[in-house]
């Protein structure tokens, strides 16, 4: 018999675990991303739950190039000896011969190769041709990487920069912002800055460059300084500062090279504009801007007058379709004071999600992106470096995103369609797994999503080899 005026409280009990129950297995269907930020799948019901089954064909998809190869040789035999094209496809029927000999002397199985599905097999045939000419050019041969948080903080691209210095020559660390969230992640330059506005194409907008990012002083004596680490060898020193900006009047500065200080102005320009400075063996440079007003600046660099420059141009949370909204006029006029000879597009990771098999809409959207980035670099090639691996937790532990194949063969059809260089990031770094491989060496981000430093590395490494083999095939055409 319960006691008079004690309150029974079970129903309330049941009912609070009910709820939070109901709330709990609700997270699963919250949105994978929510503007930049990306939230972690939570599954109650994991356990239970029957995978969903993806077609993987990795022959197909590790064979892509050599197919269409393939389907060229066919068609050239199929060709009247009077058709007014045969000549030509003659000509790139050779050099696919000189392409599959130097593969049969490959020596290293492991090798990822770039797939070319340009109609002349010669889509890296400008940057090569730069790299050869190289001591005559009177500038750097420049590749511009464009991506998002994979490489940012320099990932990937600091190790393939000092690998290409290493053997073509240069030093420095090529572009850099006036100010960045993850200045302090950066290895390659330390980086400082106070008084700045910052300008993300993301989320304003205005008139942007491949960096995707623009920056305004808020208030008198603005300043940024980088200083490049380690000793004063050649590779970690620059010769060649400068300063790209946009300006309605001159703009009174100082700039200080190694702590020695200079006066100097930029000049009005409505365009993109740039100073220069020449020298030797600059380890630090600092800028100071005194007025807040009339003045954009898109960025720095610090490079040597020859070798090889890799640009890094990470935007967190870019899936490439903004792409699309580089400032035509801009981009072409940096890309005559500062031209490139590669640009590789790195991208992928939002956009590949586990619901998504189809993604014939972003193929579409960004071949219409490839056309613009063509006019804003007219005198680059184009790389497409396709998405890395990505695990997701199974009720066997962290395995590949099943629809990451899907997204690839998608990645790939568009290297197609625009006649592209595609190189599979995915199966140079292991393929299925490799991502939760990386994770336990320690050499990748408990996400599953981001390699650090080290696993960074591994992927510059390969992608080093697939170059090395490329350039085997251009030396010998």
């Amino acid at each position: 018999m319960r006691r008079k005026g004690r309150k029974d409280y079970m129903l309330r009990f049941w009912l609070l675990l009910l709820l939070v129950f109901a709330g709990t297995v609700g997270l699963y269907f919250l949105p994978e991303k929510i503007d930049t930020f990306e939230i972690k799948k939570v599954d109650m019901l994991s356990d239970l739950r029957i995978g969903d089954t993806v077609s993987i064909d990795l022959d197909s998809m590790g064979n892509a190039a050599d197919n269409f190869i393939a389907q060229r040789a066919k068609k050239i035999k199929q060709l009247s000896p009077t058709d007014s094209v045969l000549q030509e496809e003659v000509e790139v029927a050779k050099r696919d011969s000189i392409y599959n000999k130097v593969k049969e002397t490959r020596t290293d199985s492991s090798t990822q190769p770039f797939e070319d599905f340009s109609s002349s097999h010669r889509g890296l045939g400008r940057f090569f041709g730069a790299l050869k000419r190289s001591k005559s050019l009177n500038r750097p041969v420049r590749i511009a990487v464009l991506g998002d948080s994979f490489i940012e903080g320099d990932i990937f691209t600091c190790d393939l920069r000092k690998s290409l210095q290493s053997i073509y020559g240069g030093g420095g660390v090529g572009w850099v912002p006036i100010t960045s969230e993850v200045a302090g992640f950066r290895r390659t330059v330390k980086h400082t800055f106070s008084g700045w506005n910052t300008h993300n194409m993301l989320h304003q907008r205005g008139r942007y460059t491949a960096s995707g990012y623009y920056f305004t002083p808020k208030e008198h004596n603005a300043t940024v300084r980088y200083l490049l680490p380690g000793d004063s060898s050649k590779i970690n020193t620059a010769s060649l500062v400068s300063i790209y900006y946009t300006a309605d009047k001159n703009v009174p500065a100082k700039l200080s090279i190694n702590g020695a200080s200079e006066e100097i102005e930029l000049p009005v320009s409505s365009s993109v504009n740039d100073y220069k400075w020449n020298g030797s063996k600059c380890k630090s440079a600092k800028l100071t801007i005194y007025q807040p007003e009339g003045v954009s600046l898109l960025g720095m660099s610090l490079e040597q007058q020859h070798g090889v420059t890799v640009d890094n141009f990470s935007l967190r949370g870019n899936s490439g379709l903004i792409l699309s909204k580089l400032d035509l006029d801009y981009s072409k006029r940096l890309n005559t004071l500062r031209p490139y000879d590669l640009v590789i597009l790195q991208y992928g990771l939002n956009v590949a999600n586990a619901k998504q098999s189809d993604y014939s809409s972003y193929v579409k959207q960004m071949s219409k992106v490839i056309a613009h980035v063509k006019a804003c670099f007219p005198s680059a090639d184009i790389l497409i470096m396709g998405v890395s691996d990505r695990g997701v937790k199974t009720a066997e532990g962290f395995e590949t995103m099943k629809t990451i194949y899907n997204f690839i063969s998608a990645q790939q059809r568009i290297a197609r369609d625009n006649g592209l260089v595609f190189w599979n990031t995915f199966l140079a770094m292991g393929g299925s797994g490799s991502m939760a491989r990386l994770v336990m060496q320690g050499k990748a981000a408990k996400d599953y999503t981001h390699v650090g430093f080290p696993g960074g590395r591994i992927v510059a490494n390969a992608f080093m080899k697939a170059f090395n083999f490329e350039k085997a095939y251009y030396d010998a055409i």
